[in-house]
């Protein structure tokens, strides 16, 4: 029911505003003068009625669409977003973003690397654009060559898209797979080049594990979370995990956030512990 009122609103903004525009003359300077205006202007009512049709026609071709998203369809959305890009060869940002999406939901996430084998054929580049979305069944196995091998490649491209957490994901994979050192200088570059109050907080968590093998990298680490608890507080750290929601990474590594979270700031919360063992590679090991 919303999708239908976006659709009639849309319409009625749009023909209310060219109402307004076409009698602005008329009630200020009367219909002689709006007559001599619209012979001039003429061209400024195709450019409203093109709106109108474009607008109509997106809302046309994506008529399903946004109908299975309204009722929530999981099922049927992902059956609709295949045919399209599987079958028609449709393959757009959208089609690509919604389908990702809709395999996560209904629990297929091993589709995901069919999808990832079609860009590479179809659309090469949206591969580095869904790079971290792509990698995603390569994580929730915990296969190190895997995740190394895949997002290895793209986190030394710097056309990748999200590159920070490409990054973090190598880092992780060589982690998972005892490539330690490697591991220990990705990490570290994120935290010189990285923003990401989520992606520097798990890279500080991944990094301390290293305190006791690494004097450098325990200064690194105190530096960090000194950093992070003088300018975060509980609301604007909750604002940034509210932000973060629509990142499947944030999804994926849930419980590895939350320890996270717990273990950088133990203020925030006294009833969690932040269990170190078995949740991330030790490097001491």
């Amino acid at each position: 029911m919303k999708f239908k009122l976006i659709f009639a609103a849309f319409n009625i903004i749009i023909i209310l505003s060219f109402l307004f525009v076409f009698l602005l003359p008329f009630f200020f300077l009367g219909w002689q003068y709006t007559r001599i205006f619209w012979a001039d202007n003429w061209y400024l009512a195709l450019v409203f009625l093109a709106i109108i049709v474009v607008l109509n026609l997106y809302f046309a071709k994506n008529w399903k669409l946004f109908g299975l998203l309204e009722s929530e369809n999981w099922q049927g959305l992902v059956a609709y977003l295949e045919t399209a890009v599987f079958e028609r060869k449709r393959v757009s940002k959208q089609h690509v973003r919604l389908l990702v999406n809709g395999y996560v939901v209904v629990s297929q996430p091993d589709k995901i690397h069919e999808l990832e084998q079609l860009l590479r054929t179809e659309r090469p580049a949206l591969v580095r654009e869904f790079a971290v979305e792509l990698g995603i069944p390569h994580l929730l196995k915990n296969d190190a060559d895997a995740i190394t091998q895949f997002f290895g490649p793209l986190a030394r491209d710097t056309k990748t898209a999200n590159r920070g957490w490409v990054r973090w994901c190598y880092a992780f994979g060589l982690m998972l797979g005892g490539n330690y050192e490697d591991a220990k200088g990705v990490f570290l570059e994120i935290l010189d080049e990285g923003r990401d109050p989520i992606l520097r907080v798990l890279t500080t968590y991944m990094l301390d594990s290293y305190r006791n093998l690494d004097e450098k990298v325990a200064e690194r680490v105190n530096e960090q979370l000194n950093q992070l608890r003088n300018r975060l507080n509980l609301r604007r750290w909750q604002k940034q995990l509210e932000r973060s929601r629509s990142n499947l990474m944030v999804l994926v590594m849930a419980k590895l956030l939350q320890d996270a979270s717990a273990w950088a700031f133990p203020d925030w919360y006294p009833s969690e512990t932040a269990q170190r063992g078995g949740q991330q590679a030790n490097p001491s090991e």
